[in-house]
């Protein structure tokens, strides 16, 4: 028994395995199976940069892609998560220099 790549989420499975245990997507056993090279369901960088400046686009992303491409949806959220974190934090900073602005004056 030989392993192949799930021609949905890439995920090493049977040859012989009608469905993906991972993502469930139909393998067309026997014939049409897809080679290793024209797999390409790995994150974007372009949608990384997105998903990082604007979260709710990543978000948006992230439900887009969840079905077809669960490791692109997962960078996607990552760097919305990210992206959020970083716009709180540099908000929070804003705030506390300008208070310390004001209170200086």
């Amino acid at each position: 028994m030989a392993l192949v790549h799930c021609r949905e989420c890439g995920e090493m499975i049977a040859d012989s395995a009608p469905t993906c245990p991972k993502c469930g997507a139909r393998q067309n056993v026997g014939y049409d199976i897809l080679p290793e090279i024209e797999i390409d369901k790995d994150p974007n960088a372009g949608l990384n940069i997105v998903s990082f400046l604007w979260p709710l686009i990543g978000l948006i992303l992230y439900i887009a892609y969840n079905d077809k491409s669960p490791r692109r949806a997962k960078s996607c959220g990552k760097w919305a998560i990210v992206g959020t974190i970083v716009g709180v934090a540099i908000v929070t900073l804003v705030v506390i220099l300008t208070g310390v602005f004001i209170a200086s004056i």
